[in-house]
């Protein structure tokens, strides 16, 4: 019974170093955020989350036997022990406040982590160590391309397709790079995709490589129109966008610039936000990154 206390002992305090390291990884890569805001090589808040689904793999490969834990318990429980712990804050957080930014996929994808870890820690043959790598790296780059933005597109917008159906009340009118003034208007046949970014959105910069590629694979596609739209206040901010393109090169960017009165239209409250325009009805908004995962859906 003593030996039992002590293993359950054990596993609390190894969940609560696991919480503190993760606190300290993602205090890091603020820092690293704060450091270059502008560089998405820098700045790329999926990074610590994706680095974090890999932790767990570590933890359960290697920390819960230095730890001892498992001597007297089962996969079943141990799993069931971190989980009771481990969610609680959470459960905790989300029944206080339900309207709070929520990532359950995240968490998911760091319990299955932490189980292959759990599942080879005895296997020791060479085989056996490269097939728990290869899944736990595996796992962490599905996380970072797939479940990451689908948790920020369900807090956001609380859908994971991104699907919408509202219409534009007037026209919409924007600027081109040479402050040529354009309108979006009811008669335009074309679908416009526009990606809405502002100078101080760090998000926006790292997406840029995408919204570029996405550009130059539709441009012969003349019934779509892909826009980066930089959102502005005064000729300044316009000015200082063009210097941020050219310092980061993002150059190639198909940018236009509109002003906050049209960006309202939108109901822009955030950036970076991409908005689906086709006949002046909004059809999805959300990220670039859940636009390119249901494409046909939108622009076919």
């Amino acid at each position: 019974m003593k030996r039992t206390a002590k293993q359950i002992a054990l596993t609390v305090l190894l969940i609560v170093i696991i919480i503190i390291v993760i606190f300290v990884i993602q205090f890091i890569f603020q820092q690293l955020s704060n450091y270059d805001l502008y560089n998405p090589l820098v700045y790329n808040d999926n990074w610590n989350q994706a680095f974090i689904v890999l932790f767990h793999f570590f933890v359960g490969y290697y920390l819960v036997n230095r730890f001892g834990v498992l001597k007297t318990f089962k996969n079943v429980y141990i799993l069931l022990v971190f989980s009771l712990f481990y969610l609680l804050p959470y459960v905790l957080i989300y029944f206080l406040n339900p309207s709070a930014f929520h990532y359950p996929l995240i968490e998911i994808s760091g319990f299955i982590s932490l189980g292959i870890g759990l599942w080879f820690r005895h296997k020791n043959s060479n085989t056996a160590k490269i097939t728990a790598w290869a899944l736990a790296i595996s796992l962490s780059v599905f996380t970072y391309y797939i479940v990451i933005p689908l948790s920020s597109q369900y807090n956001l917008y609380r859908n994971f397709t991104g699907a919408t159906n509202r219409n534009i009340s007037s026209h919409v009118t924007y600027l081109d790079y040479n402050m040529k003034s354009h309108v979006i208007s009811a008669e335009d046949s074309a679908t416009f995709v526009l990606d809405f970014w502002d100078n101080s959105c760090a998000k926006c910069f790292q997406r840029f490589p995408l919204v570029a590629d996405f550009q130059a694979e539709q441009r012969g596609n003349k019934q779509v129109k892909i826009l980066a739209v930089n959102v502005y206040e005064t000729q300044a901010d316009i000015v200082k966008a063009k210097r941020l393109l050219k310092m980061t090169n993002n150059s190639r960017l198909e940018t236009v610039f509109m002003d906050k009165e049209n960006a309202a239209l939108f109901d822009v409250q955030w950036f970076p936000k991409v908005i689906v325009l086709k006949q002046h009805t909004i059809i999805f908004e959300g990220h670039i990154e859940i636009l390119l995962l249901f494409k046909r859906k939108y622009l076919d």
